[in-house]
């Protein structure tokens, strides 16, 4: 690596989309690019791609090499060990460092400035990460969209087509609004539901949330998937802080729009964040040459680690 320079690359990638921010820490310029959707669980491939992008297009503008760069990735699905470790093959050698964490990592690092503190994020996919006072990271969730992701807007428009499903099975009378607003979006009967419901990947299905969240109050179907979606929230808070008392940020795309209907103890836990998951991957990689304060460790099972 060019000893009179030190890039710092970080890379916030999840279900719905991703950022990138190459820094040259000497003049503290700075350049940001967003590509498509980084998940290593739902679509590898996909991944690597928007990554590569990101990372040449960067370079280009900054006029460096890539193996200048100090890079830590924060992406969906890295918790899964074999699909992080599989990414770190990839670009062994092509950094002068890097670091693949996943998105609740860097967004907890993000949240609170790298201080103690409990981040859920609600976006494609959901997951709770609490960094305690003995600068430990707690995971809560992640598990996918087969598995977990309650709370996700995945999950939200899941429900809401089980409930337009069950009107079409079962009820004779007018359908609701939100059972027209799916049938409008995915086709008007079961068979073209399934048909599209088959083939959709969780970002897909994550795009009609707030048309969804723009029927609470106006249809009871509607009330219905948004309270069983807020009680989800309610449960991964409950679960990502468990008995200590730290405070509480909410991130993602659906994160405002969840925050104003939880109840008010839940709301009172909460402060705003100082920073996003894409400040948390930059802070990471600045900590890792040395020039921010180094106020946690990454527990060995949660990284995957590369000094090229």
């Amino acid at each position: 690596m060019n000893q009179y320079k030190r890039w710092v690359l970080g890379i916030d990638g999840g279900g719905s989309g991703s950022r990138a921010r190459l820094i040259d820490c000497d003049t503290q310029q700075q350049w940001e690019l967003q590509s498509g959707a980084v998940s290593l669980t739902n679509d590898f491939s996909a991944a690597v791609k928007h990554i590569e992008q990101l990372c040449l297009q960067l370079c280009k503008m900054a006029d460096c090499q890539c193996d200048e760069v100090n890079a830590v990735f924060g992406i969906a699905g890295a918790c899964d060990k074999a699909a992080a470790d599989q990414l770190m093959h990839l670009y062994q050698g092509q950094f002068a460092q890097l670091t693949i964490v996943s998105d609740a990592t860097t967004s907890v690092y993000g949240a609170n400035g790298g201080k103690p503190v409990v981040v859920v994020a609600l976006g494609t996919g959901s997951v709770g990460m609490r960094l305690e006072p003995s600068m430990n990271n707690v995971l809560v969730g992640g598990w996918g969209f087969l598995l977990g992701d309650e709370g996700s807007g995945a999950k939200l428009t899941l429900h809401a087509i089980q409930a337009c499903v069950e009107e079409l099975e079962y009820s004779s009378g007018e359908q609701s609004l939100l059972g027209q607003l799916i049938c409008r979006r995915l086709g008007p009967s079961k068979v073209k539901i399934l048909a599209w419901a088959r083939r959709a990947s969780p970002t897909e299905f994550a795009l009609y949330t707030q048309d969804i969240f723009k029927l609470y109050g106006q249809c009871k179907v509607a009330d219905r998937v948004i309270e069983q979606h807020i009680a989800s929230v309610e449960a991964l808070i409950s679960r990502t802080r468990g008995s200590s008392t730290l405070p509480v940020v909410l991130l993602g795309g659906l994160g405002m729009v969840s925050k104003s209907l939880l109840c008010d103890s839940t709301k009172a836990q909460m402060i705003n964040a100082w920073g996003t998951a894409l400040d948390g991957a930059c802070l990471l990689a600045k900590q890792a040459l040395g020039i921010a304060p180094n106020n946690q460790t990454i527990l060995d099972g949660e990284i995957a680690h590369n000094d090229g």
